[in-house]
């Protein structure tokens, strides 16, 4: 069995991914672990990679670990169970350039989330599977579960990852 749109499919959001990686969120690890044993099949866009890679690289003390980091994150995607971007498609994101855009702006503004979160919900919004699920640790994001019949958003879920405060 590989990635199929006919099986469950998750969106991390990038902080799933950073916090997992990094182990500074013993949940979000255990979400990444589930992704190496096949038990999850997850969807990367070109967003949320290049989200992660430079939150990384942000994030980290130094830059061989920043680089250890990003290696570890690009190698899990020849995971049979990881829908990922190309190269191509990843080195043509510009995050600024996607949370500026005035229709992102407009939707975070009505849906009360950061722009920054529009691009995920867009990606399972858009994802042809019945019910994806986001994984978020993003409280005002999470939150979004809440108001999901308002905006007709029912098919999508959402499930908190517990962050140490």
């Amino acid at each position: 069995m590989s990635f199929s749109l006919e099986s469950r499919v998750d969106i991390y959001d990038s902080n799933v991914w950073v916090h997992g990686l990094t182990r500074k969120s013993a949940d979000a690890e255990a979400r990444i672990q589930e992704v190496i044993d096949n038990e999850r099949c997850v969807l990367v866009t070109p967003y949320i990679y290049e989200e992660v890679d430079q939150a990384i690289q942000r994030d980290s003390d130094n830059q061989q670990a920043a680089d250890e980091l990003r290696d570890r994150f690009a190698q899990m995607m020849s995971n049979p169970f990881i829908s990922d971007p190309n190269y191509q498609e990843v080195s043509d994101v510009d995050l600024g350039a996607v949370r500026s855009d005035p229709t992102v702006q407009a939707f975070a503004e009505v849906l009360e989330i950061q722009a920054k979160d529009v691009p995920i919900l867009q990606a399972a919004q858009q994802c042809s599977n019945p019910n994806p699920t986001i994984f978020t640790n993003d409280e005002d994001f999470y939150e979004l579960s809440e108001r999901r019949e308002r905006y007709n958003l029912e098919r999508i879920e959402f499930e908190y990852v517990e962050y140490p405060k």
